[in-house]
């Protein structure tokens, strides 16, 4: 659920979005992917049943950016960042801001940005 959910409110901003890696063919830009790179476990402070276990957890997920240039990469990472505060699927906030980047091989600028992510199991 917490996927599909996170899937959609990307491709409000970037309608070419994929988990973890871009396929083959290199699609058209900009696209983003996203992995889920930890995260910290939502522990009751009383020793836990099985009934204590939390509905919720908490990810730590990147969200990655590749574009033909600089500007259209930060700008759809700011999009992103937008659209996952806004979120109504999940709480997210941004871990500090976006870095860019550069790939030389396939000439592409890139921006990436992790979130904590707090969603329902």
């Amino acid at each position: 659920m917490f996927e599909a959910d996170l899937h959609q409110t990307l491709t409000t901003v970037c309608p070419r979005v994929y988990p973890d890696v871009a396929p083959e063919p290199m699609p058209a830009r900009p696209f983003a992917v996203y992995q889920q790179i930890g995260g910290e476990t939502i522990n009751p402070v009383a020793v836990p049943t099985r009934d204590d276990v939390p509905n919720k957890t908490q990810a730590r997920m990147q969200i990655a950016v590749w574009a033909s240039t600089r500007m259209s990469a930060s700008e759809t990472m700011r999009q992103i960042e937008i659209a996952m505060r806004m979120a109504s699927a999940f709480q997210a906030s941004p871990l500090g801001g976006f870095t860019l980047d550069y790939e030389p091989d396939t000439r592409l600028y890139g921006a990436r940005q992790d979130f904590g992510v707090i969603h329902q199991v």
